[in-house]
């Protein structure tokens, strides 16, 4: 699940089709799921509707004018 100032802004689900132990899993999302504004952003990670790790939180900064 990815977050913006604390609101969900897009949500992917995935079930793997294959044996998951061991393997690398990498998320994003494009300007087309949600536009990038300037602030602060986090990821959650559910496995079986729980966060798994707590979430990962970033900052985008407005551009300089």
């Amino acid at each position: 699940r990815w977050q913006y100032q604390g609101e969900e802004v897009v949500r992917f689900d995935f079930v793997p089709d294959f044996n998951i132990d061991g393997a690398c899993i990498w998320f994003f999302i494009e300007p087309a799921d949600a536009p990038f504004n300037p602030g602060t952003w986090s990821v959650v990670l559910d496995i079986n509707d729980s966060p798994a790790i707590p979430p990962l939180t970033f900052v985008i900064q407005p551009s300089a004018s």
